[in-house]
C-alpha cells in the first residue's frame, strides 16, 4: 500500500470529533501491525505497484521487488481530483482523503480564522458544519443550485443547506472560482462575480478521478474505474477488485 499507516477509518478523518481532537487519533485506526502479524499478513507500507504483468502473474512495486501472485485483488479506489487553479505551493490548500491530510487539517485550523470550502459534495458540506463548529468563518462555493445533486432529491439538499446556514455557514451557489490570490499559502479566493473572500484555509472536495494509469498494459478493462461484474471479477480471471 501507498499508505504509510496499518488500516484506519477514512470515514472517520471528516467528523467533528476528529477533526476537533475530541477523542483520541487511536480510536480511527482498525487494526495494528501486530494484528497482522499475529494472521501472517505481510504488510508493505509506503509502497506503490507501479506495473501488473498479468500474463506472468507478477507485480512490480515502486521499491523495485517483484511479487508473485495466484490471486490478485485490488483496492486502491481513487484519487481526489486536484482543482486547476491549486498547485503544491500552496501549503493551506486541503483535500480530505487520508490520515496525512486530516492531520494537516488540524494543524492549519488551529491558526485559521476564515476558511473557504469549494464542492458540493458530501466531504464539502461535512467538513463545512466542522469548521463551523470549531469558531471560523465558513463560505462553501458550490457550481449548482443544491448540494450533492446527483445523488440526493432536493428536499435531501435543501436539509443539509439549511443545517449548513443555521451554523452559520455562508453558501455560495452558481459560484466559481476566478483567481487564487497567495504565495506559499492562500490569502484570497476571487469568485466570478469578483467578490474577494478572505482564506486562511481551503478545502476541496470536488469528485474523485478512478482512472488508474499503473494499470495500463495489464489487459485489466477500465472505464473510469475498473470493470467488474457481480462478483468482482475483472475481464483477467486471476484479478479482482473491489471498493470505491
Amino acid at each position: 500500500s501507498a499508505e504509510k499507516h496499518p488500516l484506519y477509518s477514512r470515514v472517520m478523518l471528516s467528523k467533528e470529533h476528529f477533526i476537533l481532537q475530541q477523542s483520541p487519533e487511536e480510536r480511527a485506526f482498525l487494526r495494528t501491525l501486530a494484528q497482522y502479524k499475529d494472521q501472517a499478513i505481510e504488510m508493505l507500507l509506503g509502497v506503490r505497484v507501479d506495473r501488473i504483468d498479468a500474463k506472468n502473474n507478477e507485480i512490480s512495486l515502486s521499491s523495485g521487488k517483484k511479487i508473485q501472485y495466484e490471486k490478485l485483488l485490488i483496492t486502491t479506489g481513487g484519487v481526489a481530483k486536484i482543482p486547476p487553479y491549486i498547485t503544491n505551493r500552496f501549503e493551506n490548500a486541503f483535500a480530505m482523503q487520508n490520515m496525512d491530510q486530516a492531520r494537516a487539517i488540524i494543524r492549519s485550523l488551529a491558526d485559521a480564522n476564515h476558511v473557504v470550502v469549494v464542492g458540493s459534495g458530501f466531504i464539502s458540506f461535512e467538513m463545512a458544519g466542522v469548521f463551523a463548529k470549531a469558531g471560523k468563518k465558513v463560505t462553501v462555493c458550490i457550481r449548482g443550485e443544491r448540494f450533492w445533486r446527483n445523488v440526493l432529491n432536493k428536499e435531501a439538499s435543501v436539509i443539509i443547506e439549511s443545517a449548513l446556514s443555521s451554523c452559520g455557514v455562508h453558501i455560495k451557489k452558481n459560484c466559481e472560482i476566478k483567481d487564487i490570490v497567495g504565495d506559499k499559502k492562500i490569502t484570497n479566493v476571487i469568485i466570478k462575480t469578483d467578490e474577494e473572500l478572505p482564506c486562511d484555509l481551503f478545502l476541496y472536495g470536488i469528485g474523485m478521478n478512478y482512472y488508474q494509469s499503473w494499470l495500463d498494459g495489464s489487459g485489466i478493462e477500465q472505464n473510469n474505474g475498473i470493470v467488474i461484474n457481480e462478483y468482482l471479477e475483472t475481464n483477467i480471471d486471476t484479478i479482482w477488485a473491489a471498493g470505491d
